[in-house]
């Protein structure tokens, strides 16, 4: 049996990330154990599967945690999946955050954006330290981008209407937005629909929602490759199940950028 502990709802891609997962370890005749880590503590929850009977551990983390060391005694495996840069703690496949960020960009900046917005949890998540660092880098590499503006706060759809607001009102508004969530961007294109300044901003949001194309006008977004890090974790789980013990792993995954009608 094997156990998968994550944040259901503080996770984009939680859905196809756990259907994938299911799905492959039926096939192994394998067993899933699943518990949220939005209720209690990731390390509570992670010694209750554990006390269950599970084989190996696939663990999501999306907050940045100060103690690195295993959360239960025993020899249980740990894959990491899309935690970060584990240092080499752990076997580890994740996504890279930073370069779906500067996938889009660069693409906007193609598009003729000069003055971006980035709308995102920054430092409070693992997800939005590693897209405010892609942002960074990609704004600083195009000579052609005259600010970017940044708004840090949750991934709610009240972080971004009022920030919305607020950026629209300045003399230089964004013409484009930049947002770490799919929630968030789709709040922006909620207070655009209402404003009425000439030339709408562009606007990008991020997880690839499956209901980002029934908005209107459709959301672009980055979809993160849920299948390939579910196939990619289970790997590494039964490579330790096997007894194969090569050092740790660490596997990076690029997302994709999907070009819909918001950009």
């Amino acid at each position: 049996m094997v156990g998968l502990l994550l944040p259901i709802e503080g996770y984009p891609a939680s859905v196809p990330l756990i259907r994938k997962i299911e799905q492959t370890l039926s096939a192994l005749d394998i067993s899933l154990l699943l518990a949220d880590s939005s209720i209690g503590t990731d390390r509570g929850a992670a010694r209750r599967l554990v006390e269950q009977g599970v084989d190996a551990l696939l663990w999501v983390r999306t907050r940045p945690v100060s103690d690195n060391g295993v959360p239960f005694d025993g020899d249980v495996p740990i894959v990491l999946v899309d935690s970060g840069d584990t240092g080499g703690s752990y076997d580890s496949v994740r996504v890279d955050h930073a370069a779906g960020i500067r996938q889009v960009v660069r693409f906007l900046a193609k598009e003729g954006a000069v003055r971006f917005a980035f709308l995102g949890e920054g430092s409070a998540s693992i997800i939005g330290t590693e897209q405010l660092e892609g942002f960074a880098e990609a704004t600083s590499a195009v000579p052609r981008i005259d600010t970017a503006a940044l708004r840090l706060g949750p991934a709610t759809t009240e972080f971004g209407q009022a920030t919305a607001k607020e950026l629209l009102g300045l003399r230089e508004p964004p013409d484009a937005f930049v947002c770490g969530s799919d929630v968030v961007a789709a709040a922006v294109c909620a207070v655009l629909q209402s404003d009425d300044a000439d030339g709408r901003p562009l606007v990008a949001g991020y997880g690839g929602a499956s209901w980002s194309r029934l908005l209107s006008p459709s959301l672009t977004t980055v979809r993160l490759p849920a299948a390939e890090v579910a196939e990619e974790a289970i790997r590494l789980a039964m490579r330790r199940l096997d007894g194969l013990d090569a050092g740790c792993i660490d596997i990076a995954l690029p997302p994709s950028l999907v070009l819909l009608e918001s950009t």
